[in-house]
C-alpha cells in the first residue's frame, strides 16, 4: 500500500506507472532507409524495431524490386508483417518504395491497406470500441521540377482519407 504523504512511497508508483506504460503504449516511428535491400541492414533495422519494442514502423525510400520484398516478407514473418509499395513502372526502384512494418500482435485488428506509386502507403485499423487509427508513410518527391507529380499524389492521398 502506498502513502500519497510518504514522499518513500513514490519511486514505487512510478515504477508501477512505467511498467504499465511500458505495456500499453503503441510506438509508431518512421525511417528514410535509403534502401532496404542490403540483408544485413534490414535486419538491424528489424532488430532495433524489435529490441525498442516499436509496434510499427514506416520505411521511405526503401529501392527494392517486388522480388526483393517477397524475400524480406519472409524474413520478418516471425516478428512483424511486412506491408510493401513501389513503383512497378521503374525496373530499379531508386528513390521510390514505402513500407510499413506491423508488429504481428495487430495484424486482427487490420481492415485495410494500399499503396500507390512507390510514394505513400496506408493502414486502417479497427480496435475495440470502434477506435479507428489511420496510419500513413509518405514519401513525396523533393525535386521542384516533380511538383506537378507531387501535387497529383497529394490530391489522390486526400481522396484515400
Amino acid at each position: 500500500m502506498t502513502d500519497s504523504t510518504n514522499i518513500h512511497s513514490l519511486p514505487y508508483i512510478q515504477h508501477q506507472a512505467n511498467e504499465y506504460l511500458l505495456h500499453n503504449i503503441f510506438t509508431i516511428f518512421t525511417n528514410n532507409v535509403i534502401s532496404f535491400a542490403n540483408y544485413i541492414k534490414h535486419i538491424q533495422i528489424v532488430n532495433e524495431a524489435s529490441l525498442n519494442r516499436i509496434d510499427i514502423l514506416g520505411l521511405s525510400e526503401t529501392n527494392i524490386t517486388s522480388k526483393e520484398s517477397l524475400y524480406i516478407k519472409k524474413e520478418l514473418s516471425a516478428k512483424y508483417i511486412f506491408l510493401y509499395n513501389n513503383n512497378t513502372s521503374k525496373f530499379k526502384p531508386k528513390g521510390f518504395g514505402v513500407a510499413l512494418l506491423i508488429n504481428q500482435k495487430y495484424t486482427p485488428y487490420i481492415t485495410s491497406h494500399k499503396g500507390k506509386k512507390g510514394r505513400y502507403i496506408y493502414i486502417n485499423f479497427l480496435f475495440k470500441n470502434h477506435n479507428k487509427i489511420y496510419i500513413y508513410q509518405i514519401y513525396l518527391y523533393a525535386n521542384l521540377q516533380d511538383i506537378s507529380e507531387r501535387t497529383v499524389i497529394q490530391t489522390e492521398i486526400i481522396k484515400d482519407i
